[in-house]
């Protein structure tokens, strides 16, 4: 049925954003008072699990950061950051249509999060390097590059193909 509204309106010369306004208002004025409660709740909650999520990953990671160097390093932690950006992208998506504030507001702060969060997290295992004299300390700019880009290209890869569409 949403198909079906959407193409009529597309040949009315509705433009994408007309339309998905449109939907959006016409979901949620048949969502009960306590349905958008509980969107809202979900969507709090996924959040959270997504902070706590992304500080157990980076503490994870911290004998990776001590014992591995090099590529073999900036290759664990790309897949690591781009699973776990898969797994922040579906559960932002499943979501039922957040509404753009909480899409900016994710869209932005889980990466900062996650960004200060590996920062820190590298400069804990420069401090165990330090401590057990393993060798050579990790660049926790170039570390939290490489983490905070892999984390975001399952998000952007998603909007841009929900911009196509």
């Amino acid at each position: 049925m949403k198909k079906d509204l959407h193409k009529k309106l597309k040949d009315k010369g509705w433009t994408e954003e007309e339309i998905e306004h449109a939907l959006e208002k016409m979901l949620k004025s048949k969502k009960s008072p306590l349905i958008l409660l509980l969107d809202k709740v979900a969507y709090w909650v996924a959040l959270f699990i997504l902070i706590f999520g992304n500080f157990l990953i980076s503490v994870f990671l911290i004998p990776f950061l001590v014992i591995t160097k090099g590529f073999v390093l900036y290759f664990i932690l790309f897949v690591f950051a781009f699973i776990f950006g898969l797994l922040y992208d579906l559960l932002i998506r499943d979501i039922d249509k957040l509404d753009m504030d909480h899409k900016i507001m994710a869209g932005i702060f889980i990466p900062a999060l996650a960004l200060i969060n590996i920062y820190i997290i590298v400069g804990v295992s420069n401090h165990v390097i330090e401590i057990f004299d393993q060798g050579s300390y990790n660049n926790p700019l170039s570390i939290s590059f490489v983490y905070v880009v892999s984390f975001i290209i399952p998000y952007i890869y998603s909007e841009i193909k929900e911009k196509i569409r």
